[in-house]
């Protein structure tokens, strides 16, 4: 939840693996800086996606994880730092 982040290292990744839809990304206030994270589809598993969560923004900077038709947050990324 929001009050518990996920915390990704900027040199690792992490894996989701989410069922039904696609999902995107929502980045806060950005202050004019990139993105956050990039998500980029892994693979099919069944009835749901992998998805790696890759950390391209500051330390610090972090984004909410949405389905991509709207809906409730899934979860919170920061970029550890």
């Amino acid at each position: 939840g929001p009050e518990n982040p996920v915390i990704i290292a900027p040199d690792a990744l992490y894996t989701v693996k989410i069922t039904g839809q696609d999902i995107g990304l929502v980045c806060g206030e950005s202050g004019g800086k990139p993105a956050a994270f990039k998500l980029v589809r892994c693979r099919r598993d069944g009835n749901a996606t992998l998805w790696h969560v890759i950390p391209v923004g500051e330390p610090g900077q972090e984004a909410g994880i949405y389905p991509v038709g709207g809906g409730d947050r899934i979860f919170v990324a920061r970029i550890a730092g």
